[in-house]
């Protein structure tokens, strides 16, 4: 059996997406793009184990960065997520000049519904897998993520 093409991969890996995006809309979590989630999911607090994870409360020029957005459009992402009561701006503490993006208490408690949705869909969509392809999987993932040069930008 031959390789996979690269196209082929891809248009696998866009079937994928779009049905993990089906099933998150039906399943309530709606209402919000991408960038926005990406912003909610940067500000959750740092678990303290690796690069990997979110980094808490950022300000405006991070999260463009992060995001590879202008922060004209960061901007616009955090002023509809304040709007909708999901994340507040305030003053550092280390520079008073600065402000900081961070969740409100209504943000953690979307960021965990959305986070026990993924789990969900991700569950329905793996589930018939068994759990040595899911660990190839994982570990193919990780390594692609980890291995682009953009990787150290990411969450």
């Amino acid at each position: 059996m031959a390789a996979p093409q690269t196209d082929d991969i891809l248009s696998d890996l866009f079937r994928l997406f779009g049905l993990m995006r089906r099933a998150m809309r039906e399943g309530g979590v709606e209402g919000l793009g991408p960038s926005h989630h990406m912003v909610l999911m940067r500000l959750r607090e740092n678990s303290g184990k690796d690069s990997m994870h979110p980094h808490g409360p950022s300000r405006i020029t991070e999260l463009a960065q992060f995001l590879h957005l202008t922060p004209a459009a960061i901007t616009q992402i955090v002023t509809e997520l304040e709007a909708r009561g999901l994340v507040a701006r305030q003053r550092s503490e280390k520079d008073r000049r600065a402000v900081v993006v961070q969740l409100t208490q209504a943000g953690r408690e979307r960021m965990e519904a959305q986070r026990a949705r993924r789990r969900e869909v991700a569950e329905q969509i793996l589930g018939n897998l068994p759990a040595e392809d899911r660990g190839e999987l994982a570990r193919i993932l990780r390594g692609i993520a980890e291995s682009h040069p953009m990787a150290e930008e990411r969450v």
